[in-house]
């Protein structure tokens, strides 16, 4: 069971956050998901980072070098087990890397023009993700309504953070599981 799953955003301090938010059009440049484990005793985030798609204990990523960053929280109010196995293939998934600026220029092309021009048409290596993806693939891999229409890899995080304020049947603001 995967109650008290956790959506969580981040503003953080690394030299290519304030280009994520511009291109993005996005408050936080990075999304993870928590959720709390037994095995672990305690809080862990699926995380996405250069080393790729990883589990980590959640204190270690807001605690990740002193980096100073903000985080807003949102508790999934349904249980997302069925989604999390079917996304499961996604752990150990490399980070997309080279797909990371051109992403954010086509999820910026999408966003402000809501098409892309005919050299923009997206081409995803399915092999290597970035964060928004990944979570709007787990939203959607729990077949939420709302997110038959998004697209994983043109998802900004400000656009999952506006699919989750709206959707308040579904998800509600928390404080930092750490601090409660």
């Amino acid at each position: 069971m995967c109650k008290n799953v956790l959506i969580c955003f981040e503003k953080s301090t690394f030299w290519y956050s304030p280009i994520v938010r511009w291109a993005t059009k996005s408050e936080f440049n990075h999304v993870l998901i928590a959720y709390p484990s037994e095995i672990w005793g305690g809080w862990v985030a699926t995380d996405i980072q250069f080393d790729g798609v990883r589990p980590i204990v959640l204190e270690k990523v807001i605690d990740r070098k002193n980096r100073n960053s903000i985080f807003e929280f949102y508790k999934c109010k349904i249980d997302l087990h069925d989604a999390f196995i079917k996304t499961r293939n996604y752990v150990g998934v490399g980070y997309d890397i080279f797909g990371f600026f051109p992403t954010i220029l086509k999820a910026y092309m999408y966003t402000r023009y809501k098409k892309l021009p005919k050299k923009l048409e997206p081409k995803k290596n399915r092999s290597r993700v970035h964060c928004s993806e990944f979570v709007t693939t787990l939203l959607k891999n729990a077949n939420l309504p709302g997110t038959e229409k998004m697209i994983p890899f043109l998802t900004s995080p400000e656009d999952l953070r506006k699919y989750i304020i709206s959707s308040k049947d579904l998800f509600e603001l928390t404080k930092n599981p750490l601090k409660i």
